[in-house]
């Protein structure tokens, strides 16, 4: 529950009581086409579509009038929304209902739904196919990231991290608020609801033990109503108390109002002239360290890293040197950290007509237990090629060989020990590859060819974005792993396997589809 919340699950939980109870839960939810609409249930089948923030201007109309029967009927109703949303709800319905309990949570602003649909209309352009979900504060790759989770029709998963993602900078910024977020009515105390939700920012400085980065709630009991409320939920969560101010440390919005971004009036007069992902790139660049203080705080990171990696001992350190600045089929970058860094043991053997490329690091031979004498093997032969995006990661005992003519394209992977890479034709691994112990990645047969029609002793792996290869598998020529899946331990995979999907076995079943994990 609390993986697929925007936080730490307070909501579902809330909403799972008021369901028990016999009565109705209303919330934001999607429609087809990913605009925001306010909706009420007495099923507790539709909390998945109720679960999560949605982060842009929701309809509420006729959603008033609903809420207000289901009280003259005397249903319990538990409703959710913006604060300024409750507030309008409160003064429809001119007094207050016992059997009503009003959630708000913690809003920095509402986005416009303009601006969302022309962010979905650029991906779904770009990658040519269409959505099928949208996920905010998405927790695969960590809740402190805020990044959403956008799945197409492809079965591509794409993650917008911010400061990155188009959208979340638009937010971020401040351009896509709607106008009265710059001057709310509703932030600050008493509360208009009688609980507030919110993201406990600060959480890992304050109550580390409550963080797993799978999103920890912030809860503001504003009645003796939604007290009394809480009290039938309590023992389902695990729950610590802290003063108010602790929250409003991590969370200013509670008080204060957005200020008006200077370039919000071009935002939205251009919105309908240019391109939306050229638009944000104009006004709101990519926000980068440059010049000479992010070169110090760089080769700060690449001295830590070269210290623990080779012990300073002259082996590896000679080696680190040889790769990186002596031979000129290695194209590195200090300033960007773009280096090899071999740990002690490592026995590296690369071709002079070998080409490695390199945007983002290497680490081979990286140790859990010190004094391990574990060999780590990096071979690459004539006219083999390795390019790096951001990170390769290979743990004692591994073994990498890049053949003849053959390419390793690595975008950000991560491995354990043992973990064997066989390349003599092309082997892609995409953003977040988790390999566990004793992995075998390899595209080809060794050079034995069987008497088949149609045998290809090698054929190209492709592994997606954001994919887990439990210990002891092994993937076998001609497989491509979509983005999302787990392939379990000892499994053996020849074929396709589709996005977001656990699979097990030899050969491998699928165990269960729409899975998400946390790395």
């Amino acid at each position: 529950m609390r993986f697929e919340s925007t936080s730490g699950g307070a909501f579902s939980t809330l909403a799972l009581q008021m369901y028990r109870e016999g009565g109705y839960v209303g919330g934001a939810v999607y429609d087809s086409k990913y605009f925001v609409r306010h909706y009420i249930s007495g099923d507790k089948k539709e909390l998945p579509r109720l679960r999560s923030s949605k982060y842009s201007q929701s309809d509420t109309v006729g959603f008033y009038n609903e809420v207000v029967h289901l009280l003259d009927a005397g249903s319990k109703v538990l409703v959710c929304g913006t604060p300024c949303q409750m507030a309008g709800l409160r003064s429809f319905l001119r007094k207050d209902y016992e059997n009503l309990i009003i959630v708000d949570f913690i809003c920095l602003s509402v986005a416009s739904p303009k601006v969302q649909r022309l962010y979905l209309d650029y991906l779904e352009q770009e990658h040519q196919s269409s959505i099928i979900e949208l996920k905010y504060k998405a927790k695969d790759i960590g809740w402190h990231n805020l990044s959403k989770r956008i799945r197409f029709a492809n079965g591509k998963t794409v993650y917008g991290k911010k400061g990155v993602d188009h959208l979340s900078r638009t937010f971020h910024n401040h351009l896509s608020a709607r106008p009265c977020c710059f001057n709310c009515k509703f932030r600050g105390f008493p509360r208009v609801a009688d609980i507030t939700l919110g993201d406990f920012w600060g959480v890992d400085k304050l109550k580390p033990h409550l963080d797993n980065n799978c999103g920890t709630s912030a809860i503001l009991l504003n009645s003796k109503k939604g007290e009394f409320f809480f009290r039938n939920v309590a023992s389902r969560m695990v729950l610590e108390g802290i003063h108010v101010n602790d929250v409003i440390l991590g969370n200013k919005a509670l008080l204060k109002s957005l200020p008006v971004p200077g370039k919000r009036a071009e935002f939205m007069a251009s919105l309908d002239k240019e391109p939306f992902d050229e638009l944000v790139d104009r006004l709101i660049p990519i926000a980068s360290k440059k010049g000479f203080k992010q070169w110090c705080y760089q080769s700060f990171k690449n001295i830590h890293r070269i210290v623990k990696a080779t012990s300073l001992h002259p082996k590896p350190l000679f080696q680190f040197l040889k790769y990186n600045f002596f031979s000129s089929n290695i194209k590195t970058s200090w300033g960007k950290g773009a280096l090899i860094f071999p740990h002690r043991y490592c026995v590296i053997q690369i071709h002079k007509k070998a080409k490695i490329e390199l945007d983002g690091y290497v680490i081979l031979g990286e140790k859990t237990i010190s004094g391990s004498k574990l060999e780590t093997r990096f071979y690459m032969c004539e006219n083999s090629c390795l390019y790096v995006k951001k990170r390769f990661r290979i743990m004692y005992g591994g073994n990498i060989e890049i053949f003849k003519n053959a390419h390793l394209i690595v975008d950000w992977c991560g491995g354990n020990v043992n973990n064997t890479i066989i390349c003599g034709d092309k082997i892609e691994l995409g953003y977040q590859v988790a390999l566990g112990r004793d992995v075998v990645i390899r595209d080809n047969n060794g050079g034995h060819n069987i008497a088949l029609e149609g045998y290809k002793n090698s054929h190209p792996v492709k592994i997606g974005a954001h994919v887990w290869l439990c210990s002891g598998c092994q993937i076998m020529p001609g497989c491509h792993i979509q983005d999302g899946a787990i392939i379990g331990a000892n499994s053996v995979v020849s074929g396709k396997v589709k996005a977001h999907t656990l699979v097990t076995g030899n050969p491998v079943r699928v165990v269960d589809n729409d899975v998400f994990w946390n790395l």
